[in-house]
This record gives C-alpha cells, sequence and structure tokens, in this order.
C-alpha cells in the first residue's frame, strides 16, 4: 500500500485544465482539506510564483485529498496561509438542538430560527467535483451541483 503523502496548511497545488493548470492552496489540513482554487490559468512554470494573498479565488470548501493521493493534483510548494476571506458559518444538529459552528466545527452559540434556516449544514464536495467546476467554468458552463462551490 502506498504511504499516505503529509498535506499541510499552506501546501500550493497545480493540477492540468487543458494546455494551462489550475492552482490552488490548503487552507485548513485536517481529515479532510478547506481549499481554495485560484480563478486564473497557469503556465507549470509560474505556479512557484504565485502570490495567494493577490491572486483572485473562485471556488473554495471542503474536499478529500484523493487527487493528490493518487498524483494528479501535484504539490508545488508550501505558502504561508493569510485568511482570504471570512470563513463559512455552519449549523448543526446536536441532541435536537440547532447550533452554530464555526468551519472547524467548533460551536460558537444555538441558532436562532433565522439562522437556523439561512445557514447550510457542513458539507464537502470530492476533489473531483472541485476539478470539474474549475474546467467547466474556464469553458463557460456553469452546473447547479457546482454552485456552492463559487467564492463569488
Amino acid at each position: 500500500m502506498a504511504k499516505r503523502l503529509k498535506i499541510d496548511s499552506g501546501d500550493v497545488f497545480a493540477f492540468p485544465a487543458g494546455e494551462k493548470f489550475a492552482a490552488g492552496q490548503v487552507l485548513i489540513s485536517n481529515i479532510s482539506l478547506y481549499i481554495v482554487i485560484f480563478e486564473p490559468l497557469f503556465a507549470i512554470e509560474d505556479i512557484a510564483n504565485i502570490n495567494p494573498n493577490s491572486t483572485n479565488i473562485l471556488l473554495a470548501g471542503w474536499t478529500d485529498d484523493a487527487l493528490i493521493y493518487h498524483g494528479d493534483w501535484i504539490i508545488m510548494g508550501n505558502k504561508p496561509v493569510v485568511q482570504p476571506f471570512d470563513f463559512p458559518v455552519f449549523k448543526m444538529n446536536h441532541n435536537g438542538i440547532l447550533w452554530l459552528v464555526d468551519v472547524n466545527g467548533k460551536p460558537i452559540r444555538h441558532a436562532s430560527r433565522g439562522e437556523a434556516e439561512s445557514h447550510e449544514f457542513q458539507w464537502s464536495r470530492s476533489s473531483k467535483g472541485f476539478q470539474d467546476a474549475f474546467v467547466n467554468h474556464h469553458l463557460g458552463v456553469r452546473k447547479p451541483t457546482h454552485t456552492r462551490l463559487f467564492v463569488a
């Protein structure tokens, strides 16, 4: 069995998107990964010089490490993580009571009725789902299943 790669917060990764490459960064490395994928397409040699703090973010959310583990997404280096936006707040049901929780699942407070209706339960999307959303965006296609991945 292959040895599991160590994936750290700050890791910058790339994957092919046609003749160019997509790039992203791991913001949180836990059991799952909270990642961002940047909007532009890059030449592979330019990815090492990306400034994550000044590159537009297209997609963000929790995902798995499957495409990194299988070598489809390649870790290109590590850059300091500067939180680029407010992480989402989710809701969680604990013993029949709805709570608001931070991006790591830490309880913040009981959810009001309005918050319970407006916040989502924590979700994740496969790394393949992120890759498909990126490629489809650059082809001018936005599928409903990809909507929640987009930052703006």
